[in-house]
């Protein structure tokens, strides 16, 4: 419809209009605001930007290191988390030197450096790096600013990462309240740590009420986020997971068929979020006695992981 074909245009052109009359600042919001769902088209979009934005401003420029934080965040979004950790680290050095060590942009950086060391494998590296982390966030932004509250919910996801659920699930029900005060229920972060509660509420033995949690909070992510947004696909990832928990395999089965579906269709066949339900697809196929199914969807993951690594890293 009209709506959608102005959409494209904005995300397309709105951004070489604003560039074009000089204003730097609302071209790099531009490009904040307008993101696409596939991170290999963000990344290629930015890519393309930062040799702008470095021509123009300089090196060192803040905006030149904000979009470098960007594209090494669609790296990791696309599948590579351990070029993206590095390349967080390379842009953390040059903000520490150029805006300092207490500048927002930088804490946010550190705050991503740690979040793509967990990604890249090292946990207790990453609890390490936000717990230093938070406690700099508290003098110089404040208990209650929103970077703040994130790093106190990030503590407690790599604290269940780490195997203790019921130690993630106490610092939740913690930083949860405050979050609600201070952001109000319905903002992503919000429901993200509702998702998190409840997840981590069934690693820790209520597989139950997870799911009763999980169904009400789909329902509010549908109408606040949409039924697309990857929010609200990974809430659907977390219900079809614990169903097969749960004894009810032919459900999960059925659920992960689905969601593939709509990841395929709103993210692309080769998005690791994709690749990941792929992968329970194959696994729950197996439980419900498919197994010649169940591997040929295992083989058609692994090509799907190759094609990704060979994409991101050419020869």
């Amino acid at each position: 419809d009209r709506d959608d074909a102005f959409h494209r245009y904005a995300f397309v052109r709105e951004a070489d209009h604003l560039w074009t009359v000089g204003d730097t600042e609302q071209t790099l919001e531009c490009l904040r605001n307008r993101i696409g769902v596939d991170p290999r088209v963000n990344l290629e979009r930015w890519g393309q930007w930062l040799s702008r934005f470095r021509d123009q401003l300089g090196q060192d420029h803040e905006y030149v290191l904000i979009l470098r934080s960007w594209i090494a965040h669609w790296i990791g979004e696309a599948g590579d988390s351990r070029e993206a950790q590095r390349m967080f680290a390379e842009v953390l050095m040059a903000e520490e030197r150029v805006l300092g060590r207490d500048h927002r942009e930088t804490l946010r950086t550190r705050s991503n450096v740690a979040e793509w060391t967990g990604k890249s494998g090292d946990v207790a590296g990453a609890l390490r790096m936000f717990t230093a982390l938070l406690a700099e966030q508290e003098i110089v932004l404040g208990r209650d600013h929103s970077d703040t509250l994130l790093t106190r919910s990030n503590i407690a996801s790599w604290t269940g990462e780490s195997g203790d659920a019921p130690e993630a699930l106490r610092l939740l029900i913690q930083v949860l309240p405050d979050q609600i005060r201070v952001l109000g229920r319905n903002h992503p972060d919000t429901l993200r740590t509702f998702n998190n509660v409840a997840v981590m509420g069934g690693l820790a033995g209520d597989g139950t009420g997870a799911m009763r949690m999980l169904t009400e909070l789909l329902k509010e992510q549908k109408r606040v986020l949409g039924r697309d947004h990857p929010d609200t696909l990974g809430s659907r990832y977390n219900i079809a997971e614990f169903t097969g928990k749960l004894g009810d395999a032919p459900t999960a089965m059925q659920m992960f068929t689905e969601l593939l579906t709509d990841r395929e269709r709103v993210l692309g066949r080769d998005h690791p979020h994709t690749i990941t339900t792929l992968r329970q697809l194959a696994f729950w196929s197996i439980k419900c006695g498919r197994r010649e199914e169940g591997t040929r969807l295992l083989r058609d993951a692994i090509t799907r992981v190759e094609t990704v690594l060979r994409a991101l890293r050419p020869g």
